[in-house]
């Protein structure tokens, strides 16, 4: 069975558990992204930045994996 969840600890600053999910839906699949912070503070500081930036990696992850599947 393929990998479901991908899981590592970032550890140069700022320091966060990561975990992707991968949910089988037919011919789809959900993501599920998760940041995991030390405190609520440094999630909320991070957040200005790393909320943007998640959606423009998981936009090239979109666009790489229709390159892959011909669509």
């Amino acid at each position: 069975e393929p990998a479901q969840r991908v899981l590592f600890t970032h550890v140069s600053r700022p320091q966060f558990e990561m975990t992707i999910t991968f949910t089988d839906h037919g011919e789809r699949t959900a993501v599920g992204w998760r940041q995991r912070f030390a405190s609520a503070d440094e999630c909320r500081r991070v957040a200005a930045f790393a909320v943007p930036a998640n959606e423009q990696n998981l936009d090239r992850l979109q666009a790489l994996l229709h390159t892959h599947d011909g669509a």
